[in-house]
């Protein structure tokens, strides 16, 4: 969203999510709402992750929520504001970065994504629940009806995922995305319809 902003080929960017938490967790960043200056403790974290979206997320084990961002082995190694800096700053920092998008090009909906309005002459960029991925299965998707739902879209749709079926969708792009923690890296791609790959070759014309 951040980035689709900053690029300026549109007037206003649609943010939609269908977590409630996720919603509130962006509208707050994007209003600058957030404490991005207060370290949050174990304590602290399981006090507020319930009812904090800020603090689920940017202080919890690789941003999934649940659990803190580092274990209590680790914890005991160094100050909390060294470890802070060390693991949590970058995100805050995103975070903030959100807080400087014009808050009038964005609209931010909680919906499910088949609901949305989508405008005409629009792109959209859809990061799904990977498929297999178990920290995604809660609540869980329809993925046949979500990829029918792309195929038959009159708009352009860019999917990100690890694996999409091959005889329905192509990837365009690929990048190595590393963690953090475990430094281990995985291939994620960015795939559109087969079935709108000329459309996707248009547009890059």
């Amino acid at each position: 969203t951040h980035c689709a902003v900053l690029s300026g080929k549109w007037d206003t960017v649609h943010y939609n999510d269908f977590d409630s938490q996720t919603v509130e967790y962006f509208q707050k960043a994007l209003n600058g709402k957030w404490d991005t200056n207060r370290i949050y403790s174990r304590s602290n974290f399981h006090d507020l992750k319930e009812i904090n979206p800020f603090v689920n997320y940017v202080w919890s084990f690789q941003c999934k929520g649940g659990t803190y961002f580092i274990g209590e082995e680790r914890e005991a190694s160094k100050p909390l504001e060294e470890l802070a800096d060390e693991y949590v700053r970058a995100r805050i920092e995103r975070v903030k970065a959100v807080g400087s998008i014009p808050a009038n090009k964005v609209v931010v909906t909680n919906k499910s994504y088949d609901k949305v309005n989508v405008k005409h002459n629009s792109v959209i960029y859809v990061d799904p629940p990977y498929v297999d991925t178990l920290d995604y299965r809660i609540g869980g998707i329809d993925y046949d009806a979500f990829y029918d739902f792309c195929e038959h879209s009159k708009t352009l749709v860019f999917i990100s995922s690890y694996w999409l079926p091959s005889d329905r969708f192509i990837p365009i792009r690929s990048f190595v995305k590393k963690n953090g923690f475990t430094k281990s890296a995985c291939v994620e791609k960015v795939f559109v319809p087969k079935c709108q790959f000329n459309l996707y070759v248009r547009k890059c014309e």
